[in-house]
């Protein structure tokens, strides 16, 4: 009878693993089909109105989007940059400029750019080339601290006077191109997946990468990097640990000193500079 009993306890026992490890294996499949992007199933025009319907009810009763910030949303989730003016400096993704906001309003909030990006049911709505703006002025630090981001970010050409927070994000590609970004960068701790770069950008106070880690190329080719103070660095590299280039050539210019003390791995660090 007690043999009969254990036996039977048993059996009961496995069922119930069975059951528990189906239930997860179905909860981890639902986990990884949320997480992908709506772009397979879903037509460029209905995820254009969807991401803007998201954002009318985010933002419903605290402000109102603006005409720029509805391109972008509309850019976005279409696959497409979104460009506020033409410059020879840019590739010619940007040949179609958008021809109503050319030397007009380009304000677009930094918080829209944050939800986008983090909000899961918004960043669905992205597609691969993630995030890329040209020739806008971004109103309010851009503060992506802390956070996973998963898709790509290409702000390039633009003005970013309240500075950008990257401090213990983990990201993918990061384009700040011919931008200029006033309050310093700060990327302490940053995890970028892709490359970090700051070609040609015009950066005020400190930029900080201390304890960074990029699995790419850092391009600061022909940056002018200012530090408000002399005593602090304009460009701070302490404990990083760049897989990829580091580039300070095509002119570089510090006005601070350059603090490249990095970590061991970084050994292999291919230096490019004047």
């Amino acid at each position: 009878m007690a043999k009969e009993l254990c036996t039977s306890l048993a059996v009961l026992a496995i069922s119930v693993c069975l059951v528990l490890a189906l239930q997860g294996h179905a909860s981890a499949a639902e986990n990884d089909s949320s997480s992908k992007t709506i772009t397979d199933d879903v037509s460029r025009a209905e995820r254009v109105t969807r991401l803007a319907r998201l954002a009318e009810k985010e933002f419903k009763g605290k402000r109102t989007l603006s005409a720029a910030e509805r391109y972008v949303l509309s850019a976005a989730a279409s696959g497409e940059p979104a460009c506020f003016r033409r410059d020879d400096k840019k590739v010619s993704d940007c040949a179609n400029v958008n021809k109503t906001f050319c030397g007009r309003e380009k304000t677009v909030h930094s918080y829209l750019i944050r939800w986008m990006l983090l909000d899961h049911s918004a960043a669905a709505y992205l597609v691969s080339t993630g995030i890329d703006i040209y020739g806008a002025t971004l109103i309010g630090k851009l503060d992506l601290s802390y956070s996973n981001v998963k898709a790509s970010i290409r702000l390039q050409g633009c003005e970013i006077p309240d500075g950008v927070e990257l401090g213990w994000a983990t990201t993918k590609l990061l384009d700040f191109s011919d931008s200029s970004i006033g309050k310093g960068l700060n990327g302490s701790g940053l995890v970028s997946e892709g490359d970090v770069i700051l070609l040609a950008s015009q950066i005020s106070d400190q930029v900080y990468l201390t304890g960074a880690r990029i699995h790419g190329d850092l391009v600061c080719s022909g940056g002018q990097f200012n530090s408000s103070r002399q005593s602090h660095p304009s460009l701070s590299l302490n404990g990083a640990e760049i897989l990829g280039s580091l580039f300070l050539d095509d002119c570089f210019h510090s006005r601070g000193k350059v603090d490249l003390v990095l970590t061991e791995n970084s050994l292999r660090t291919k230096f490019e500079s004047v």
